[in-house]
């Protein structure tokens, strides 16, 4: 037996749906199992120096600029997701009017604009249609971003938020790294 009966397309299919997060941990399983082998140069006779303070003022600045930024999209996300909680409860309410007898009756103004407004505009498709339509995967994405959570848009934010300032720290490293690696050539060591 197989998770995945259909095949190597419906696993990657999965793992493309679930992101970044299943494919990290998806490889460190694999590691674990010792299906991968990663290997890495030993670190035998090698010498190791920590610099401190490598950025500047430009580096400063730009970082700050981004925090900045960050602050102006969380407070985005915030207001979106009070939004996206109103209409959960809204539907929640809609919902349960519909489940009793003659409820379409019963719904208010509110509930029938938001009813209508809400409605799935596009049409289902056939089963044969091409995934790799252009109209059928942007289709697909209203769908999917329609029907988001807020706790997973809090979720795809802080680990973006994560992401984005690790690559910014490593990327203000980098002036610093090429100059001391430059040095160590001209030194006559091997730079790895």
């Amino acid at each position: 037996g197989t998770e995945h009966p259909q095949g190597f397309s419906q696993f990657l299919k999965g793992i493309k749906r679930l992101g970044t997060g299943a494919m990290e941990l998806h490889s460190m399983h694999l590691k674990s199992i010792g299906a991968i082998v990663a290997r890495t140069l030993s670190y035998e006779a090698c010498e190791f120096e920590l610099i401190e303070d490598v950025s500047d003022d430009n580096v400063r600045k730009i970082y700050n600029d981004a925090a900045n930024l960050w602050i102006d999209l969380h407070s985005h996300l915030a207001d979106r997701c009070a939004k996206l909680e109103k209409e959960g409860d809204l539907q929640k309410k809609i919902n349960s009017t519909l489940e009793k007898p003659g409820g379409q009756g019963l719904l208010s103004e509110e509930q029938l604009f938001y009813q209508g407004l809400n409605e799935d505009s596009d049409s289902e498709g056939e089963e044969d249609e091409d995934e790799d339509d252009p109209l059928v995967i942007q289709r697909g994405l209203r769908r999917k971003f329609r029907s988001r959570k807020p706790s997973r848009l809090k979720s795809l934010f802080w680990s973006s938020h994560q992401r984005f300032f690790r690559t910014l720290c490593i990327a203000s490293k980098v002036d610093t790294a090429i100059s001391t690696a430059q040095k160590a050539l001209e030194d006559g060591h091997c730079c790895v």
